[in-house]
């Protein structure tokens, strides 16, 4: 399979993690970075 820009990969979650309340949703501001070697930085602030 070859990636393209733009390409999104979704792992998912275990069953009833984002339904626990343990672990907050992101909100407005918050601001999510990534790097990976040797293809670069991703940054998002969610709006």
């Amino acid at each position: 399979m070859i990636l393209e820009p733009g390409d999104v990969l979704l792992s998912g979650t275990p069953e009833g993690v984002a339904l626990s309340g343990r672990f907050p949703y992101l909100k407005p501001g918050d601001v999510v970075e990534l790097e990976i070697d040797p293809l670069g930085q991703q940054r998002q602030v969610f709006l």
